[in-house]
C-alpha cells in the first residue's frame, strides 16, 4: 500500500491551473506532481485560517510552531465542560 502510495505521489500533478499556480509562486516543472499539489493546497488551507491543516503541516514537516494556540486551550475550564457535556475531545 505504501509502495502505491508513493507512485501516486510522484505523477505529474493533473490541474494545469495548479501547475500554473505553482509555476509562478517560483517552482519549476521538474519539481510539481500530486505531493507538492498537496502540500501546496495544505499551505494555502493553513494561510487562510484552517488551523488543522496548520497543524498537519507543521507535523509533515517536523517543526513545531513557537507557540501552540491549540494546546492552550485543551485545559481551559470552558473546553473542559464542553468536553464533559459532549464527549471528551468534542471540542
Amino acid at each position: 500500500m505504501r509502495e502505491a502510495a508513493d507512485i501516486f505521489l510522484a505523477l505529474p500533478l493533473p490541474d494545469k491551473d495548479e501547475v500554473k499556480r505553482l509555476r509562478k509562486l517560483g517552482l519549476d516543472m521538474d519539481d510539481i506532481d500530486v505531493q507538492v499539489g498537496i502540500v501546496a493546497r495544505l499551505a494555502q488551507m493553513a494561510m487562510l485560517g484552517d488551523t488543522k491543516a496548520a497543524k498537519l503541516l507543521f507535523d509533515i514537516v517536523g517543526s513545531e510552531p513557537e507557540t501552540n494556540y491549540l494546546d492552550e486551550y485543551d485545559d481551559d475550564p470552558i473546553t473542559q465542560s464542553l468536553n464533559e457535556e459532549f464527549g471528551d475531545g468534542a471540542f
